[in-house]
């Protein structure tokens, strides 16, 4: 899994950042889930903070959007280099019982 370029916020060069874990994106869930259950805790009138923690709210799960599409997109990944690894595993195994069928032929077993 490589690396992601992300753009930068404060310059147009790319940043070179790690692709996301599972345990990352689990603990900005919790972190959302937190933002919620605040916004939805009773408290009926809308203040500043309120604002301010939907607006984080919403940052957090966009980038969960995006993290877990990258996520999604390594495993897919991952799953077709180990199809490919298989088969050409299984092209040389094919090869390696041909040649030993050949030996044993000449041998005479």
């Amino acid at each position: 899994m490589s690396n992601q370029l992300l753009p930068s916020n404060s310059t147009s060069e790319w940043d070179i950042q790690p692709p996301p874990t599972l345990v990352q994106v689990a603990e900005r869930d919790q972190a959302i889930l937190r933002n919620v259950i605040t916004l939805n805790s009773g408290a009926s009138r809308t203040t500043v903070s309120s604002v301010i923690v939907q607006e984080e709210t919403e940052v957090l799960l966009k980038e969960n959007v995006a993290k877990h599409a990258m996520i999604l997109r390594d495993h897919k990944r991952v799953v077709a280099d180990l199809k490919e690894a298989i088969a050409r595993q299984k092209e040389g195994l094919a090869s390696m019982e041909a040649a030993l069928a050949v030996l044993e032929a000449v041998q005479g077993n």
